[in-house]
């Protein structure tokens, strides 16, 4: 059931206060839980929302204006959802935060580690600690908060931890559920984590930590390049969606004409020369309606591209390619004359709305 959408900010205290008493049925707490996270809550409904279900309970903890004796209330509550909500809190006072780092449940103590107010001293303590491991090194890992530096530590120590098992190797389906796999993971998509690490994680292939290396705009170029001469196919459909990629590795990925890597780069693309490469590796582009769907609406697409398509779809067969042509501003007048008399009678349409 979809939860009421309700116009809190229009409301007074008295008609949010009277609407949270006598909320009723199955939409109750969903009614609780938008009053209780919104920011215009009254703070006299605090005490009333806080004895309610954990759902609504996770949802005050939330809040960015609670007062601070809820914010020790709600830190010893029985149920970690409502811990974590408390922990990323943007106004949690750092006592509480620090409390909370020492908590009993693993996912409380990653969502400390995710907060934007854990300090670096904070998190640099909590890697330290024998017990913090998987989830909650991954949470550190993957802070964009978190100091280089320390994500570089974590990094190093996890990927010896996994070459002193042996595991790691191209494919290792087992090493996914190895505990150092997710923080290597996170570290490998964090933007901030430092280009020694980023070649640290080189070596791994066929699992998520290449393809977040892949798409990770901070990501070196030797990292780039390496994936493009020995990644796995994933991992190359995945760099062409990376918007840091340079225009000659596009091109390498283009010339391989992998259909996922060309539809990638045709849509996602602003060079005309990486588009074209990618479009025309295919002689037969109904053999690769993919990449004709993403270049069809990519509004950088080249003219001469943009023809080839409508003459290899004309004939109706993908009336979607041809609807995309037509509501592309980067499509010519003369091309649209030709759309508005096309058989497919929404593509036909769209474009005699353009002619008009």
């Amino acid at each position: 059931m979809p939860k009421p959408e309700l116009e809190l900010s229009r409301m007074t205290p008295n008609e949010i206060i009277r609407l949270a008493q006598e909320a009723k049925g199955k939409e109750k707490d969903a009614i609780l839980s938008q009053i209780a996270e919104s920011e215009v809550c009254p703070s006299s409904l605090y005490e009333f929302l806080a004895g309610k279900s954990q759902k609504v309970r996770a949802s005050l903890a939330k809040n960015p204006k609670l007062e601070g004796s809820y914010f020790k209330r709600l830190a010893e509550d029985e149920a970690p959802r409502v811990r974590s909500s408390l922990a990323l809190n943007p106004s949690i006072p750092a006592d509480i935060l620090v409390k909370l780092s020492k908590d009993a449940d693993e996912g409380v103590r990653a969502a400390v580690a995710r907060s934007e107010k854990a300090s670096a001293e904070l998190l640099a303590q909590m890697a330290e600690k024998p017990e913090n491991k998987g989830m909650v090194l991954a949470s550190i890992a993957g802070s964009p908060w978190a100091p280089p530096g320390l994500v570089l530590k974590i990094v190093k120590a996890e990927d010896a931890s996994v070459k002193s098992r042996g595991r790691g190797g191209e494919n290792d389906e087992l090493f996914f559920a190895d505990e150092s796999f997710e923080p290597l993971a996170r570290a490998a998509a964090n933007e901030r984590t430092p280009k020694e690490a980023l070649k640290l994680l080189a070596h791994y292939r066929g699992n998520e930590i290449e393809w977040s290396l892949a798409k990770n705009p901070s990501a070196p170029l030797e990292v780039l390049s390496e994936i493009v001469e020995k990644g796995s196919p994933s991992a190359k459909r995945d760099l062409a969606l990376n918007p840091a990629l340079p225009k000659q590795l596009a091109l390498k990925i283009a010339e391989l004409a992998d259909e996922l890597g060309s539809a990638n780069l045709a849509q996602k693309s602003s060079d005309k020369e990486v588009i074209e490469s990618a479009v025309l590796a295919f002689r037969d582009l109904k053999k690769a309606e993919r990449v004709a769907l993403a270049a069809s609406k990519n509004e950088a697409c080249p003219t001469a591209v943009l023809e080839k398509i409508f003459e290899d779809f004309k004939d109706g067969s993908n009336e979607t390619v041809l609807f995309r042509l037509a509501r592309n501003p980067a499509t010519p007048t003369s091309l649209l004359q030709k759309l508005a008399r096309s058989s497919s009678a929404k593509a036909a349409k769209a474009a005699q709305s353009r002619l008009a």
